[in-house]
């Protein structure tokens, strides 16, 4: 369950929202000047932007859904290990209650059959944990990989974008807005 967001959190996404309507009406300036071919690659260019940063929104909750996910996975796998640590030193202290009496023997004979039917029950769910630990790992990696991917696209974009917004600074292009 997730709390509140704090007064800091609101006000910082308030000036980020006052200063991307800033960026966003710079940006309609600037497109206002272009015509013909720069106007098509401008547009091409901010619905790509657009695009890549759904996608990096996109990637980055489902990285932080497959890390919630790892974390419960590695707390049963705490939970799962305590459980057989507790069931090793019951089978050790069942091993030294053996020599010292039979009747002890006898019943500890029994209570040793329920420990290795939960071990292998254990044992099963270890490794079904395993699996898909090792399979979160892999998908964990996959998607950093592809979110390092897209912000080097993301990067390349923005620096094309700036080299475009350079060019339009030229004193040879008319200056006209919409």
């Amino acid at each position: 369950m997730e709390s509140p967001p704090s007064l800091s959190s609101v006000l910082d996404d308030e000036t980020e929202n006052q200063e991307e309507m800033v960026l966003l009406k710079e940006l309609y300036k600037v497109r206002c000047t272009l015509r013909g071919e720069a106007l098509v690659k401008f547009d091409f260019l901010m619905d790509s932007l657009k695009e890549k940063d759904e996608s990096i929104e996109e990637l980055e909750y489902h990285l932080n859904e497959k890390e919630r996910r790892f974390n419960l996975l590695r707390q049963e796998l705490k939970t799962e290990r305590c459980i057989s640590q507790g069931l090793k030193q019951q089978i050790e202290t069942f091993e030294l209650d053996k020599v010292k009496d039979l009747e002890t023997i006898e019943r500890a004979q029994l209570l040793a059959q329920e420990l290795d039917a939960s071990k292998k029950e254990l044992e099963v769910a270890h490794a079904s944990l395993t699996r898909d630990l090792d399979h979160l790992e892999r998908a964990n990696k996959l998607v950093k990989d592809e979110l390092k991917k897209l912000g080097e696209n993301h990067d390349l974009l923005q620096e094309t974008y700036k080299k475009a917004l350079g060019s339009m600074n030229d004193p040879i292009i008319d200056k006209k807005c919409c």
